[in-house]
């Protein structure tokens, strides 16, 4: 039992599946939620919303990028703390937001800290820490986030429905300062590179040509922005859809109830892809997996054109969920295989300011959009013509990669 990876790891695992899970408070699936409510209480249209959530995301990214190196500066305990603790500061605000400004100050703080710098941190950690099993890390970690949006959205509506929206944010802030007590309790000490698993060097890696990459280095390469591409494509895109739930609904004629029945399957599909791409990963390495990365979305999303009744809708939210799986296992592999994790905090900012930039845009430009009588069926088309150009560049990344790492042994 002691030999066993989750047994001899569980204190820190279930440090960075906290830190994701808390990530959840500051997604578009949980903010969503309130989405109705918001703009009915602030008499705001759909394009108004959408450039506030956007003003705020476009702010948190911004920042992100800037500071997202800090994680190589201070103790994790500290930093993961000051993060829970910041989100459920915002989380509480909410209680008592009554004008626009004060909203989008709110939003701001939700994404930076929660999509932003908590999804970071977890997966920062994931890479310093572990090295050999860093799939299987990864994988696990993502479950955080997985289980966060499989119960939050059924836990909140059903709050919301009993208590209203505005108390709702106060347990949302309660539970993220239980996180950061049992954070602080587990995070007693700094793991230092011997604790890592049995196998790990106790230099920090290199990636490829045997380098360690800055984060000027990874902008100034072609290799970094296929990957960088098809992030901005799945953040926008899965942002949409989970963002314009409630469209969504009304186009097709579906109750609230309808589209959080669905949400168990893209989760289900979402946990057995994570845990098959993170063993594929172990053991094959990150090139195989780019290039089936994104193709379960597109067939989602053109799945959707067709399908309109919620029964048949289980086929693009488990097609959706394979595609979040292959995603959460690539997130916290890709970037430290291929660049090293020297400077990986610094590195791994450049993916979440462009998820996190990616996500603003997303809700703007679809509601722009549905303002415009540009329908989501129709959207929804336009999705998968873009999803095939990212399909195809992480097929030339994946080929082109192999010849790199070729030359590197």
């Amino acid at each position: 039992m002691k030999n066993n990876f989750y047994y001899t790891n569980f204190k820190w695992l279930v440090i960075t599946t906290l830190l994701y899970f808390g990530s959840s408070f500051g997604q578009t699936f949980f903010i969503a939620i309130f989405a109705g409510y918001i703009r009915y209480d602030f008499d705001i249209s759909h394009t108004t919303w959408g450039s506030i959530y956007a003003s705020g995301t476009c702010l948190s990214a911004a920042l992100m990028f800037k500071l997202g190196g800090i994680t190589e500066k201070f103790k994790s305990v500290n930093l993961s703390i000051v993060v829970i603790i910041s989100l459920a500061f915002f989380c509480f605000l909410m209680i008592f937001a009554e004008n626009i400004f004060l909203l989008i100050l709110i939003i701001f703080g939700l994404r930076f800290f929660g999509q932003g710098f908590s999804s970071h941190l977890s997966m920062v950690l994931c890479g310093k820490w572990f090295s050999k099993n860093r799939g299987k890390t990864v994988a696990f970690t993502s479950l955080g986030f997985t289980f966060g949006e499989a119960l939050l959205p059924i836990i909140f509506v059903t709050l919301i429905g009993v208590f209203g929206w505005r108390p709702s944010w106060g347990l949302a802030c309660l539970i993220l300062v239980l996180i950061s007590v049992i954070i602080k309790i587990l995070l007693t000490h700094e793991r230092t590179p011997s604790n890592i698993d049995n196998t790990s060097l106790i230099k920090k890696e290199t990636g490829i040509y045997n380098k360690y990459w800055t984060k000027y280095d990874v902008l100034n390469s072609w290799i970094a922005w296929p990957m960088i591409f098809a992030i901005v494509v799945h953040s926008m895109f899965l942002t949409i859809f989970f963002f314009q739930q409630v469209t969504l609904g009304i186009e097709n004629n579906w109750s609230a109830s309808q589209f959080a029945i669905l949400i168990p399957f893209y989760t289900f599909t979402s946990i057995i892809s994570t845990f098959l791409t993170g063993y594929i990963i172990d053991k094959f390495g990150v090139r195989t997996v780019l290039p089936y990365y994104q193709i379960p979305g597109l067939i989602g999303f053109l799945s959707m054109i067709f399908l309109k009744d919620p029964i048949f809708f289980v086929i693009p939210f488990s097609l959706l969920g394979i595609m979040q799986g292959i995603s959460n296992s690539l997130s916290g592999t890709f970037w430290p295989e291929y660049f090293g994790t020297k400077y990986l905090g610094d590195v791994r900012a450049i993916a979440t300011s462009f998820m996190v930039i990616a996500s603003a845009l997303g809700p703007f430009l679809s509601g722009l959009m549905l303002d415009n009588q540009i329908n989501l069926n129709t959207q929804f088309i336009m999705m998968s013509a873009v999803m095939s150009l990212s399909v195809i560049g992480l097929i030339y990344l994946s080929i082109k990669s192999k010849e790199i790492l070729a030359t590197d042994l």
